[in-house]
C-alpha cells in the first residue's frame, strides 16, 4: 500500500496554471496550537548601559517551537517608537528605511524612522566588518525550530538608541511590535518587563544585570498571507511542490517514507516535518534522519518530530539534481504482552493522521486513491 501526501499549499491547481505565477492568500484566526501549546518566538529587549541621549540594547530573537521555523530569506522585525527615538548605530543586524534625518546636520543617525524595520545579517555578509557583529548574530533570518537545534534557533543583534534622555524614568519601550516572515506578518504581545537578565564577563569575574522586556509572538495570529507559487514546478496532478510517499513494508513492522521536492527553483534547507501516527511511541525506530518523540502524556495523538542530518540529508535540492529525494524508514516496535501484540497489527499499517511539511499542513488523499 502506497499512501502519497500532498503538500496543501496547491492541490488545486492544474498544470496549465503552472505557465503563469499565481497567488495564494491564507487566513487564520486561531493563535492556539494544541500540538505545539508552549511554542512561540520570543523577543527579548535586555537594556544593557544608558549613554547621552538614550541606551544601548541587545535584542535577542527566540523561536521556542517544535516544529515551525523562520524560513530564508529570513524575519524582519519592526515597531513604532514612543516618543521621537531615533536608531544611532546597530550590531548584527541593519535597519531597512533611514526615514527623514533632515534635522541632524553633522552626525546623521542610521535611522530616524517611527517605525523602523530590522533586518538580520548573514555570518559570511561581504560587506560587514567583524566589529558590526556580536556573538550568536547574523543567521540570514533563518531560526530552526528548538528540536532542530539549539544554536540555531535563536539570534541576537544591538542596537543604539537616542532621543531618549539618559535615565529608565525617561526611557519607553518600542510598541506595535510584527514579526514578518516568509510565511506573513504575525501579531505580537505588548512589551512587558520581565526579572533583570544576568550577563557574565569573559573572564567570569564580573556580573551585570539588564533591564529587561518581553515580546511573545505565536504562530497563526497572523494577519493575511500571501504565499507566491512560482511556474518552475514539475507537473503533476495535485501541483503540489512536495511531494510525501508513506509506504508499508508488509510483515516487517516498517514504513518507507519518500519525500521529494518537485520544484525546479527552490531548495528547502533544514527542512522539518511532523507525522502523527497511534502506533508511535518513544521506542519508534528512525533510519536515516534524525527524530524525537514529542507527545505529552496528556495527549491521545501520538507525534514524531524528523528533521534531516546535517550534510547528509539536511536539504532537499531542486527537482532534478541529486538529492531532490531522500528516503527513509520507520520501524514500529513489537511489545507483547502474553500473546497479544500492545499494538495492533492495524495500527502501523495505518496512513499517519497528518503531517506538517516545514509547518505546513499536509493533504492526504482518500483511501480510493491509495
Amino acid at each position: 500500500m502506497i499512501v502519497k501526501m500532498y503538500w496543501n499549499r496547491a492541490n488545486f491547481l492544474q498544470c496549465l496554471l503552472s505557465l503563469a505565477i499565481s497567488s495564494l492568500s491564507f487566513h487564520q484566526i486561531n493563535g492556539y496550537d494544541w500540538r505545539d501549546p508552549l511554542g512561540n518566538i520570543t523577543i527579548r529587549w535586555d537594556i544593557i548601559s544608558p549613554t547621552p541621549d538614550g541606551y544601548v540594547a541587545v535584542v535577542n530573537i527566540t523561536n521556542y517551537q517544535k516544529y515551525r521555523k523562520v524560513d530564508a530569506p529570513g524575519w524582519k522585525l519592526s515597531w513604532r517608537w514612543a516618543h521621537k527615538e531615533i536608531i544611532w548605530t546597530t550590531i548584527g543586524a541593519r535597519v531597512a528605511d533611514q526615514g527623514n534625518c533632515r534635522r541632524f546636520k553633522k552626525n546623521v543617525p542610521t535611522s530616524c524612522a517611527k517605525a523602523p524595520t530590522i533586518l538580520d545579517l548573514t555570518a559570511d555578509d561581504d560587506e560587514v566588518t567583524q566589529n558590526q557583529k556580536i556573538d550568536g548574530c547574523c543567521k540570514g533570518g533563518v531560526l530552526l525550530s528548538r528540536v532542530q537545534s539549539y544554536h540555531n534557533s535563536t539570534t541576537a543583534f544591538q542596537i543604539a538608541v537616542g532621543g531618549e534622555g539618559s535615565s529608565n524614568i525617561t526611557w519607553r519601550l518600542p510598541t506595535n511590535y510584527t514579526f514578518r516572515t516568509p510565511h506573513g506578518a504575525y501579531s505580537c504581545s505588548r512589551a512587558r518587563v520581565v526579572p533583570n537578565t544576568r550577563f557574565i564577563s569573559a573572564d567570569r569575574r564580573r556580573i551585570t544585570q539588564a533591564m529587561t522586556a518581553q515580546i511573545r509572538i505565536i504562530h497563526a495570529l497572523r494577519t493575511k498571507r500571501h504565499d507566491r507559487l512560482v511556474s518552475k514546478i514539475e507537473c503533476t496532478k495535485h501541483m503540489c511542490p512536495v511531494n510525501i510517499n508513506w509506504q508499508v513494508i508488509n510483515h516487517q513492522r516498517k514504513v518507507r517514507v519518500t519525500i521529494s521536492n518537485l520544484n525546479y527553483a527552490k531548495n528547502y534547507q533544514d527542512w522539518i516535518m511532523l507525522a502523527e501516527h497511534p502506533a508511535f511511541d518513544n521506542s519508534t525506530t528512525l533510519l536515516h534522519a534524525n527524530h524525537k518523540f514529542l507527545s505529552p502524556k496528556s495527549y491521545s495523538n501520538k507525534m514524531e518530530v524528523v528533521w534531516g542530518r546535517r550534510g547528509y540529508n539536511d536539504a532537499l535540492t531542486p527537482f532534478g539534481k541529486k538529492g531532490s529525494s531522500i528516503k527513509m524508514v520507520m520501524v514500529f516496535k513489537r511489545y507483547k504482552a502474553g500473546h497479544h501484540d500492545r499494538i495492533a497489527t492495524a495500527d502501523w499499517k495505518n496512513p499517519p493522521d497528518a503531517i506538517f511539511f516545514n509547518g505546513d499542513l499536509c493533504v492526504i488523499p482518500n483511501t480510493t486513491q491509495f
